[in-house]
């Protein structure tokens, strides 16, 4: 990876808009020397911190960093014995040390276990709140020193300040004293050359005893110190100087401090700046919508709604897949179609990803890790070099073969152009094969219709496209995996007004490689279609078998208890029974064995075995399921079908199988008495059974399959009759319904919109439509409404 590679895929304009979060010097370091890496783990390790501490935004807050000026130097220089740093210089490093507390103290209260790598640097963070405090007790937010630095400071500046008043005393007097009225030029008190002075008249100079120190531009007024202060301010002076000296003493006592803790001061300015830095790429990732990737060493890159980072406007998301199933992408279509931009967003996500920055794509996007990448990308041509567009890109292309290996992905751009389209596609070829023996991953855009071809019939080659409109004559930015861009020359000349004769003409002169392969890209988007639309299709029918299925466990399970209940509770109550019969046939035997048989008769006897007869029976009776009489229920009777919750009209009784054909809507169904029930709708006129065909269940769900699987999902009533519209959409929205097809297009036009509210007012009626909408600019816009059952 190289400066020319950063350059192509705008890698520099990504670290521009790191920088912008950026506030401190090491901060910017950091970011100077950021360049991706191979390295697994540590990408890995990088892409953590980012989450960590992208979660610590949005759930803590910002942490509480200030813009610093940088602070390495001068703290290198006050380990030097006897250096001496200025008060501002002071003043920045207190403010440096107070960033540290800050930051140390925000990251303390947020819990270890959520943020561990931040946490780890967090420790290693140290703060000097003592030299801090020092040096601000020292020096003011204006950078100068107070009077507290030092006791002998203090006392030397209350002499200043006394020496000062004595001073202006003794000045204000003369100004007073009427006698020198003549002399002074103005009533104020100035200092010149650090001594107190007083303006006097140039003229009268000679008759004011004192020193002149300056005078002004016009030579009309003399600055005069007069004779009776010149000890004063000698005074003065020799104070000003002690008190030099006593700030240097503070400064340098000051400098020590720093110095004695400079290596960990200067550890600790690294760990702000990297958790800065670190700070930095979360926001970038906040204001992109990006998401930390899954990363990969098996050279497979899934990319699921990826879009561009630099671009402003509405973007396309795509989705790229390469490395699992092919390990060469060839993306094809018309120019401004965004293959270009497809090649550096794949490039670019890459570079961040490999630098631990997030990436705008969708969740579950995966990046594989690559030790090289390579982009042929735009004009290369070179005045200078009397280059060709083709030479540079062939130069490039040189470089890229005899560098790339299994850990390359690799970008080529417009493969194959610039020279005789025949020898151009068939050296493409040759490339793509020599970098697919290698083991490296490609993804390239061309014109050429035989690399379409050659990615169809080449083992791990697979053709891409971007989508075009012919509609509005518009690229749509999306990439289709599996199918080759097909040519729109001629459907865009259509579309324009050109006659049929001319691009009939036209075809004639096309070879019939060329036609075929357009035929061929056609049948293929046919059959793609069909495959997409039978796998929704099974997809649906297999969610559906799922649901039933876990329905079915449900009842049987129910089912199982309920029964496991009956047979307990039914052996319990035998056991009872029997031993009731048990003890009152025992009381009978014995009275029985008491009585003499040939004197005393045995009626009272006989009349108990007689009721406890009737007893038993009785109990058997009792627990005899009871059945149903179908009597009840007469053909012509409407009946809610309790397993279904559907209602339906019975048109054929079988009183032999217990169960009756009911009918719902457009369909028969073959339903046991015990799971339907009477409703209170009034019974119809008895339908003619012999002109009915009895429908077994089996056969029912086969033909409803064979149904589904002809039915449409589109119904066009263009040009119909409202009337006529309403009667062909009623039995096709009742139909589409009973054989679960959802959604389905209701293709009635724009025009003047009077179908379209006819439609609306229909769907509005019907209780079985969940939502209707309009589709959106691919899908018909006002011209077609879309339903949901």
């Amino acid at each position: 990876m190289n400066k020319h590679l950063f350059t192509i895929l705008e890698y520099p304009k990504i670290k521009e808009l790191l920088k912008r979060e950026v506030y401190t010097s090491p901060g910017e370091r950091f970011l100077k020397k950021l360049t991706p890496t191979s390295d697994f783990l540590l990408i890995q390790e990088w892409q953590r911190e980012t989450t960590e501490m992208k979660n610590i935004l949005e759930i803590e807050g910002s942490p509480p960093f200030i813009a610093l000026d940088d602070i390495e130097g001068d703290i290198k220089h006050s380990e030097i014995h006897g250096s001496i740093l200025t008060a501002k210089t002071l003043l920045i490093i207190s403010r440096v040390l107070e960033c540290f507390y800050l930051i140390k103290d925000f990251f303390n209260k947020i819990s270890d276990e959520k943020y561990p790598l931040i946490k780890s640097k967090i420790d290693k963070l140290k703060v000097f709140r003592l030299l801090e405090k020092e040096i601000k007790k020292c020096i003011d937010e204006e950078a100068e020193i107070l009077d507290e630095a030092s006791t002998v400071l203090k006392k030397i500046r209350q002499q200043i300040r006394s020496t000062e008043k004595n001073i202006r005393d003794k000045l204000e007097h003369m100004v007073r004293d009427p006698q020198n009225r003549t002399f002074i030029q103005d009533d104020i008190i100035t200092m010149r050359q650090g001594r107190f002075v007083l303006p006097i008249k140039q003229q009268e100079k000679s008759k004011f005893p004192g020193i002149v120190h300056d005078k002004s531009e016009s030579g009309v007024t003399v600055f005069v110190e007069p004779l009776p202060i010149v000890k004063l301010n000698n005074e003065l002076r020799e104070l000003y100087q002690e008190e030099k000296k006593e700030e240097y003493k503070v400064l340098q006592k000051l400098t020590a401090l720093v110095g004695q803790n400079s290596v960990d001061i200067l550890n600790s300015y690294q760990e702000l700046g990297n958790l800065d830095f670190i700070n930095a790429k979360a926001k970038l990732s906040l204001q992109m919508k990006a998401i930390e990737p899954k990363v990969n060493n098996r050279g497979i890159i899934y990319l699921k709604k990826a879009r561009h980072p630099l671009l402003k406007t509405s973007v396309v998301p795509i989705n790229i897949e390469l490395g699992k199933e092919f390990d060469v992408l060839v993306v094809t279509g018309p120019n401004t179609g965004g293959k270009t931009v497809t090649l550096k967003t794949v490039g670019l996500l890459h570079l961040m990803t490999q630098s631990g920055l997030h990436i705008p794509a969708g969740i579950d996007s995966e990046i594989a890790v690559f030790s090289k990448i390579f982009a042929d990308i735009g004009d290369e041509q070179s005045i200078e070099q009397n280059l060709s567009t083709f030479s540079a890109h062939m130069k490039q292309i040189i470089e890229v073969l005899d560098l790339a290996d299994e850990s390359s992905l690799v970008l080529l751009d417009e493969l194959g152009a610039g020279t005789d389209p025949s020898e151009g596609s068939a050296l493409s070829m040759a490339i793509l094969d020599s970098l697919r023996s290698k083991g490296g991953k490609v993804l390239s855009t061309t014109h050429h219709d035989s690399i379409k071809a050659y990615a169809y019939l080449t083992d791990r080659v697979m053709n891409a496209r971007v989508e075009f409109d012919e509609d509005t004559l518009q690229p749509t930015y999306e990439i289709t995996i599996g199918l080759p861009g097909k040519s729109c020359a001629f459907s865009v000349a259509e579309k324009l007004g050109m006659s049929d004769r001319v691009i009939k003409d036209a075809q004639k002169y096309l070879e019939k490689e060329k036609l075929d392969l357009e035929n061929l890209i056609k049948k293929m988007e046919k059959d793609r279609n069909l495959m997409t639309v039978n796998l929704e299709y099974s997809e649906r029918e297999k969610r559906e078998i799922v649901e039933l299925k876990k329905e079915l466990e449900t009842k049987i399970g129910t089912f199982e208890s309920e029964k496991k209940k009956i047979v307990l509770d039914a052996y319990r109550e035998a056991e009872e029974i029997i031993s009731s019969t048990e003890k009152r046939a025992k009381e009978i035997i014995n009275s029985i064995k008491n009585k003499r048989p040939d004197k005393e008769k045995f009626t009272e006897e006989q009349n108990s075995l007689k009721r406890l007869s009737k007893e038993i029976e009785k109990n058997i009776n009792k627990h005899k399921p009871s059945q149903k009489k179908e009597e009840q229920f007469n053909e012509g009777d409407f009946v809610l079908i309790k397993s279904l919750n559907r209602e339906g009209v019975i048109i054929e009784k079988n009183k032999k199988k217990n169960q009756c054909l009911i009918q719902i809507n457009h369909l028969k169904l073959t339903i046991p008495f015990d799971d339907i029930k009477r409703t209170n709708k009034t019974q119809i006129k008895k339908v003619n059974s012999d002109k009915i065909d009895y429908i077994s269940s089996y056969s029912l769900q086969r033909n409803r399959l064979e149904k589904k699987s002809k039915f449409s999902h589109k119904i066009n009533i263009r040009q119909m009759t409202v009337r006529d519209a309403q009667i062909r959409l009623e039995k096709y929205l009742d139909d589409a319904f009973l054989l679960n097809v959802s959604p389905v297009y209701i293709i009635h036009g724009k025009g003047k919109g009077i179908l379209r509210e006819n439609v609306a007012q229909l769907l509005s009626q019907l209780s079985y439509v969940k939502s209707y909408r309009y589709g959106d600019s691919r899908e018909g816009g006002e011209g077609v409404t879309i339903v949901y059952f």
